[in-house]
């Protein structure tokens, strides 16, 4: 069983201790690349390289009095190095650290988020040609209308995911660029080559332009397409509240073992996880909105950006990694009612099948205006729409017993699914 709740490894992703070491890498990359330029000689470099080091605690004393974070990191990693620290964060300025490695918590973390994504997307097209053949109620309005296959409806998910898939890959091109260009981007104290160097040696791209930041359009993506794939979960978690409704009972999310649902109501089930993955994904959709309106800054660069991703990046990554989780343990422990799928489909006692008979009405010569209204008028009037319709003299002046055989017939409506999956056969 999945653990759902487990948010390892994108939390550590964003915790200090992996976001101060990823600026220690690049502070070092940057030291290395002026090395090889000979503006640090040789013995300064590995001093720096071998006494460098990160103490969470000792930035965190000095950041309560300096109140500048990046300068408390400078600090304490100095004061390990000892005198060749005057070659440490040479000739840059904070956000070329902090951007940097930003970028490459936000590129891990993608990753990861990509993997699972597929991950879900699998298990969805399982569970679709599992079902693929089995009839159910297609539904407009949330009204009957004619039939699908269960398997469609995973289908439909399958192809929603992999369009995610694509978004988040686009994401994860457009973050993996890291910025070491100085105080407003003109490379004034560090020459371009340096930028190029550290980015290729942290796999990373170069910008063609930065301020003294990379500019925050990059992180808005990231941010959209987190609650794109959100509004994915909300549509599958949607349908399949829908479907655990007691006067349908056609789906059902998994209950646990010793699961409760109601503290008053004994006999409940209810969908919480899919309850929940809604009113997550409303979240998704606010930080979003934060990372349209940081891409807008005063200049060069404000720092109004900063305060507001450090929390909804974070809190993105990991809810929507948590709503992966619940998602995979849903779609992999859900269970099927094929006796209520039946007992709904019967429900409207043929009704289902009246733009069939419609057309076939139209197909043998009946206007087509002519055949509506009959239809309509039957379909509205008749408990059972099958036995009315075999008693109205004008339509068995159209149709033959075969021809309604051939209309009230749920294959009617499956004759082309198999050529729908084919076109998800490369799984």
């Amino acid at each position: 069983m999945i653990d759902r709740y487990s948010l390892s490894p994108i939390k550590e992703l964003w915790e200090d201790d992996y976001r101060f070491n990823k600026m220690l890498e690049i502070e070092i990359k940057v030291c290395e690349k002026l090395c090889k330029d000979g503006v640090i000689p040789i013995k300064d470099f590995e001093n720096i390289k071998k006494k460098a080091s990160i103490d969470i605690k000792d930035i965190q004393r000095k950041e309560s009095t300096c109140r500048h974070e990046t300068i408390a990191f400078i600090q304490s990693v100095s004061e390990k190095i000892g005198e060749s620290s005057k070659y440490f964060h040479f000739g840059l300025t904070s956000s070329d650290v902090l951007d940097t490695a930003l970028s490459l918590v936000m590129r891990d973390s993608l990753e990861i988020i990509l993997k699972n994504t597929d991950r879900l997307r699998k298990e969805v097209l399982k569970k679709a040609k599992r079902y693929s053949e089995v009839v159910i109620l297609g539904r407009t309005h949330g009204m009957h209308a004619e039939p699908t296959t269960v398997g469609l409806k995973f289908l439909i998910w399958v192809y929603q995911l992999e369009r995610d898939i694509e978004r988040l890959k686009s994401s994860l091109e457009i973050i993996s660029y890291g910025k070491i260009s100085g105080s407003v981007g003109t490379y004034a104290q560090i020459k371009p080559s340096i930028e190029k160097y550290v980015c290729k040696e942290l796999g990373l791209k170069s910008p063609k332009i930065s301020t003294q930041i990379l500019q925050r359009d990059r992180h808005a993506q990231y941010l959209f397409s987190l609650s794109m794939l959100g509004n994915t979960f909300e549509k599958i978690a949607t349908e399949i509240r829908h479907l655990h409704r007691t006067e349908i009972g056609e789906l059902f999310e998994p209950f646990e073992e010793n699961q409760k649902g109601s503290s008053s109501m004994p006999h409940k089930r209810n969908p919480i996880l899919s309850e929940r993955i809604c009113g997550l994904s409303r979240v998704l959709r606010g930080n979003c909105l934060v990372g349209m309106e940081n891409i807008p800054l005063w200049h060069e660069r404000d720092m109004s950006h900063s305060s507001a991703e450090r929390i909804v990046l974070a809190d993105s990554t990991c809810l929507t990694h948590f709503m992966l989780n619940d998602m995979l343990f849903i779609i992999k422990n859900m269970s099927i009612s094929k006796e209520n799928i039946k007992k709904n489909l019967e429900l409207s006692k043929g009704k289902i099948f009246s733009q069939s008979l419609m057309l076939k009405l139209v197909s043998k010569g009946m206007e087509k205006e002519r055949a509506y209204d009959l239809v309509q008028k039957v379909s509205f009037e008749s408990e059972d729409f099958l036995k009315s319709i075999q008693k109205i003299s004008v339509v068995n002046e159209y149709l033959s017993k075969n021809d309604l055989e051939e209309i009230f017939n749920y294959g009617y409506y499956t004759k082309h699914v198999e050529e729908i999956f084919k076109r998800f056969e490369k799984e």
